[in-house]
């Protein structure tokens, strides 16, 4: 790709209202993501050139954002449904590229743009997610690390460093992250022991910063090269584009850093990490208990034995098919929920609804909440750790 299409976006952002900054600054990530999907559509053998959609899919935040946005308005939408959803859009998107008229790189970022607020503003805060210090947090369960101790049922406490420029008195140096780190550590005492482990997803774990703050990075574990854990490192400190990187990634054609995975066990965090007027008592810790573990990974598997013989199921033979998954059935037996939900399928049937239209039932959300408090009990066994 030739420098004068990607070099204006090293010019400084000047707005001093950090709005604006912020603002200005999306807008210039946003350009390099779809110049970098260009470059890569374009170094492509022209016999396997994938679709540009499928690139910007694969390689940028530029589609999935508009999926997070549907998900948003309709958190339990099918991934096929989604597809379906935005498949006018794809193809808009495919016509814009084809055709290559004089600024189509602004005009489909404004129409990505549009298709996201279709679905209304994104909120202020992300749902579940806390900040302080240089880092934002929320809970989550965590894959691909089951080599390591850590199961899928099990809850982590997943960081993302702060962007610093979004704080006036925030700086990215060793010393506030370690002070940011002794408030992550006191937090999961007070509010969040039945956290497995400590867990970031960022191309900082791809830094020699990860191995000196702690974490373990497995090589062996795949993790997916979207989503601003892989585009936030060309913000530097000051809030600018790092002209540096970015020329990086037009010489070689990949971002100086992957996103990769890095984790610490809880326990080990907290003997790095708690302030020493926390330390020389016993902790109380939690882990998931494994009958819970047990019992969740049947209810999940038959639950899905269910969707998948909902194709041919009959309205006669309602009953015998939920008989059929025992765990899952025993349990709707215990919530008494059963009679409803079969009532509710043989109606769906009876109407000729798909997968989608009995997910949209009146009193199948009832259900399903009841299931969720049933199984939001008895999840932990305590434990009790010493840190000297």
């Amino acid at each position: 790709m030739k420098p004068e299409n990607w070099q204006h976006l090293e010019r400084p952002i000047e707005a001093e209202d950090p709005k604006a900054r912020e603002r200005e600054l999306s807008e210039k990530l946003d350009e390099l993501q779809l110049r970098y999907a260009e470059m890569k559509w374009e170094k492509s053998e022209e016999k396997d050139r994938p679709a540009f959609t499928d690139l910007l899919d694969r390689s940028t935040t530029l589609l999935g954002g508009v999926g997070q946005a549907v998900l948003r308005m309709r958190p339990d939408a099918e991934d096929e449904a989604i597809r379906r959803e935005l498949a006018p859009l794809l193809e808009e998107i495919e016509a814009m590229h084809a055709e290559k008229s004089p600024g189509w790189e602004a005009k489909m970022l404004k129409r990505l743009h549009a298709a996201k607020e279709a679905y209304g503003p994104e909120p202020e805060g992300e749902e579940q997610t806390e900040r302080f210090g240089l880092f934002k947090f929320n809970m989550r369960e965590q894959k691909g690390l089951e080599a390591y101790g850590i199961e899928t049922d099990d809850p982590c406490l997943e960081m993302h460093v702060e962007r610093a420029f979004l704080k006036q008195d925030a700086k990215v140096a060793p010393k506030a992250l370690k002070e940011s780190l002794v408030k992550l550590a006191e937090t999961i005492v007070d509010r969040y022991p039945h956290a497995k482990a400590v867990v970031g997803h960022s191309w900082l774990m791809d830094t020699p910063l990860a191995k000196r703050l702690g974490f373990t990075v497995p090589k062996d574990v795949e993790t997916p090269q979207v989503g601003m854990s892989v585009w936030y490192q060309f913000i530097d400190k000051n809030g600018q584009i790092d002209a540096k990187k970015v020329r990086e990634l037009f010489e070689k054609g990949e971002p100086p850093h992957r996103a990769r995975l890095g984790f610490i066990l809880t326990e080990e965090f907290l003997r790095r990490y708690l302030p020493p007027e926390r330390r020389g008592r016993e902790i109380v810790l939690k882990d998931v208990a494994p009958e819970w573990k047990k019992h969740r990974r049947a209810i999940a598997e038959e639950a899905q034995r269910l969707r998948a013989a909902w194709p041919g199921m009959k309205e006669e033979n309602v009953e015998r098919e939920l008989d059929a998954l025992p765990e899952l059935a025993a349990t709707l037996e215990k919530i008494r929920v059963k009679g409803r939900l079969i009532e509710l399928i043989r109606k769906a049937k009876n109407s000729g609804f798909d997968w989608e239209g009995l997910k949209a039932m009146p009193g199948l959300k009832e259900i399903g909440a009841t299931l969720d408090r049933h199984m939001a009990q008895d999840i932990y066994v305590e434990k009790q750790i010493f840190i000297p």
